[in-house]
């Protein structure tokens, strides 16, 4: 499945659904839940502050060095 990442949409629907559950009537309202996404929202909002403040690159997970170093690690098997 193909899509864009929009961290600062992200951010905006994960704080606007905090805000839901957290204002919510009693049989509704979750404040565990919420400050879990408030938590959420913060860390979309800091990595979009992040790529617009420096040189951010997609990175294939598959072919980074962090990738590389499992795979050719004596301590982990073989990823294929």
């Amino acid at each position: 499945m193909a899509y864009t990442r929009d961290l600062a949409d992200a951010a905006r629907r994960h704080r606007e659904a905090a805000d839901c559950l957290y204002g919510s009537a009693p049989p509704c309202r979750r404040r565990d839940v919420a400050g879990y996404l408030y938590g959420l929202a913060a860390e979309c909002a800091f990595k979009q502050i992040l790529h617009l403040s420096t040189n951010w690159r997609e990175v294939d997970r598959d072919d980074s060095d962090f990738m590389l170093t499992f795979r050719t690690s004596s301590r982990w098997p073989a990823i294929t």
